[in-house]
């Protein structure tokens, strides 16, 4: 058994403990994206959010596995709904400019960029410098 089976065995055990249990639920989502199981990593994500809608970390996390499955509307939402718990979050705003980009407003996407490069203070910041090249 890899970690990530070993991970997902004990998680179901701790679910199979307590269903209510958020932490389990988030990190169940994640191993199924990473194993390509979107739907089930959206099951998850909602069941995780319907216990506790102020994790603004959630909501972007559900936003991104929604644009991997082609649901550009529905991450769009995520991402808006992420920002409003936070504001100025970049790995939403990121993703909103992915949603502006595949919507096909490649203007609009860019224009995000370049406020998230602008709200990012530090000039070596990972996400500036990638918000830069996009810009």
């Amino acid at each position: 058994m890899d970690d990530l089976e070993g991970a997902e065995a004990s998680l179901r055990g701790a679910l199979d403990q307590e269903l209510n249990f958020p932490e389990a639920l988030i990190l169940m989502a994640h191993i199924s994206r990473q194993k390509g199981l979107g739907k089930d990593a959206e099951l998850y994500y909602e069941r995780a959010l319907s216990l506790d809608d102020s994790r603004h970390r959630v909501h972007a996390l559900r936003g991104y596995n929604l644009l991997d499955m082609s649901e550009v509307e529905g991450a769009e939402q995520s991402f808006r709904k992420s920002l409003k718990v936070k504001q100025g979050g970049a790995v939403p705003t990121s993703g909103l400019a992915w949603c502006s980009y595949l919507r096909g407003n490649s203007r609009e996407a860019l224009t995000r960029y370049g406020e998230l490069a602008e709200h990012l203070r530090d000039p070596a910041d990972p996400l500036r410098v990638y918000a830069e090249a996009q810009a």
